[in-house]
């Protein structure tokens, strides 16, 4: 005779909605009847005897202030000769504008939600708030100088592992460049000195001015477009 085997398994049971976090704030909005529908129809007054909770989220949406720093100043009337102001605390970039809630919102929103810093431009814009991209830029280069004794050897490994993982599985979305009829190279200004980097998968592909030009197939479809190599 065949054997048989018995297999138990458990199966979860598909829940409704879940609850919103206990810890968010609560507020609470009371919806009452009007006067005159808190009389029953055999003329006695009704008795609140409970209520029906139903929550919804809320979101606010980001704040934007202006931190006034005012710097007290003391003189002495007696020989009026000192003169002594309260020192500035040390800031993230001197000089700048930019807080340090600032810088780590824009950086947030940079490298945690891939925010592009042309993006976030356009947000503040509709705030009536002008940073140029540039200026988002430089703020981002000055963080990464702030935050480099913080990471440690391993730490970088880690980071530059994990970045390498996500490339492979995304490569072909990395891969992109801007087509033109018949022709593709980078576009940079004749004077421009800099070099760019594209890394893929562990390798550095050197991207300059003197790039020669590459010939597209004639059966490009996406000659006018981006085309994906």
């Amino acid at each position: 005779d065949a054997e048989t085997e018995t297999i138990q398994y458990e199966r979860r049971k598909s829940r409704g909605r879940k609850s919103l976090p206990a810890d968010l704030p609560r507020v609470r909005i009371e919806h009452d009847l009007p006067d005159a529908e808190k009389v029953c129809d055999c003329g006695c007054a009704l008795t609140h005897i409970g209520e029906d909770t139903s929550e919804q989220l809320d979101i606010i949406p980001a704040k934007i202030q202006v931190l006034q720093h005012a710097r007290l100043k003391y003189a002495c009337k007696a020989c009026e000769s000192t003169v002594r102001t309260a020192a500035l605390p040390a800031q993230p970039i001197p000089k700048s504008n930019a807080s340090a809630g600032l810088l780590a919102y824009i950086a947030t929103a940079k490298y945690q939600d891939a925010l592009p810093l042309h993006r976030q431009e356009a947000i503040f814009k509709r705030m009536e708030i002008d940073i140029p991209r540039n200026t988002l830029a430089n703020w981002m280069m000055r963080s990464g100088e702030l935050i480099a004794p913080l990471i440690t050897p391993s730490c970088y490994m880690t980071m530059r592992r994990a970045a390498l993982a996500a490339l492979r599985r995304n490569c072909s979305q990395v891969l992109v460049v801007t087509c033109k009829p018949m022709t593709m190279r980078a576009t940079m200004p004749s004077a421009a000195k800099t070099t760019l980097a594209m890394w893929a998968a562990g390798h550095t592909l050197a991207v300059n001015s003197s790039m020669p030009k590459r010939r597209l197939p004639q059966d490009c479809p996406h000659r006018q477009g981006r085309c994906g190599h």
